[in-house]
């Protein structure tokens, strides 16, 4: 199976170029929440209406994340891997997806640089489109209006996407961490246009579930990924385009069996099957209760079937 440094290794702009005279949106995307959505329509807008019919369009995000290289000793955790990402931009309809290499060495380029060697020489970009806060270059010396000097220097166009704001706050990647970490997965719905998801692989787990009559399956996540709040969830599983099953997700440590750490894992309902070592997607879409110690097995099934059935009249 192909990992998350392989996978961006082929995305890389140095392996995977966009094509020559491309529109290209640029940011880091993690998430490609609604704001990230509307710099790709805009993208698209800006090549019908300014540039020959079939102009590429394409987005061109930062990996490893710059907060990884800025602060590397402060833990930082991703609303999506790699690989989300680009299955999310092309679930977008984007023409290209790629990666600057974020090193030390293409942080310290100038933001002159970035501009004349990289966007218009490299890249030989038509037309470039950011968000409003934007920062490139060596110390976050460049801006949307510096990038927009730029474009008229070298001949492309720049185009700047004002904030996108829900119930009067703008939308952002750490305003949706922030949610999801407090486990309110329906908030951050709304600011992604989906549902909030982990994938991760299926891995053997305690047998617990199986004991009680509710088998579950486990998720091994990867370790830079923002989890949810411990707690008990209503949502569904996703294998693929074959499977789509409601499930309760359980996140946290099962306190009724002793602490044994972080644990993420699923009831699909109404299913049966064997799914280790699968990749599967667990889409979060509210939350139902705290993880709560129980005197007994038996107390906890009552509780878990009380938790299905309101997944069931809910969904």
């Amino acid at each position: 199976m192909t990992s998350e440094r392989e996978f961006v290794q082929r995305l890389l702009i140095q392996h995977n170029p966009p094509p020559h005279g491309a529109v290209l949106a640029l940011g880091v995307f993690d998430g490609v929440h609604l704001g990230h959505q509307e710099l790709v329509v805009t993208a698209r807008r800006l090549a019908q209406e300014n540039f020959p019919t079939h102009t590429p369009v394409g987005a061109v995000s930062f990996w490893p994340h710059p907060q990884k290289l800025f602060a590397p000793q402060r833990p930082f955790y991703q609303l999506t891997t790699a690989m989300e990402q680009a299955e999310l931009m092309a679930s977008l309809g984007v023409d290209y997806f790629g990666y600057f290499h974020f090193t030390p060495e293409f942080a310290a380029i100038s933001a002159f640089e970035f501009a004349e060697k990289i966007l218009a020489g490299q890249l030989a970009v038509r037309g470039v489109v950011v968000g409003f806060n934007f920062r490139y270059g060596a110390g976050n010396q460049g801006d949307a209006g510096t990038l927009e000097a730029a474009g008229r220097r070298y001949g492309f166009q720049v185009k700047v996407v004002e904030a996108v704001c829900l119930d009067g706050e703008v939308i952002s990647s750490t305003r949706i961490r922030k949610l999801v970490a407090k486990g309110e997965v329906a908030a951050a719905r709304r600011l992604l246009g989906r549902p909030y998801f982990v994938t991760g692989r299926v891995v053997h787990g305690y047998g617990r579930g199986h004991k009680l009559g509710f088998p579950t399956v486990n998720l091994r996540l990867p370790e830079d990924r923002v989890p949810p709040a411990a707690g008990v969830y209503a949502g569904r599983a996703v294998l693929g385009q074959a499977l789509y099953r409601p499930c309760a997700i359980f996140v946290g440590e099962p306190v009724t069996f002793g602490n044994q750490g972080l644990s993420v894992e699923a009831h699909l309902l109404n299913w049966e099957g064997d799914l280790y070592e699968q990749e599967l997607k667990l889409e979060f879409f509210r939350y139902l209760r705290p993880i709560i110690k129980f005197a007994s097995p038996e107390e906890l099934q009552r509780q878990i079937k009380h938790d299905i059935q309101r997944i069931l009249t809910e969904t």
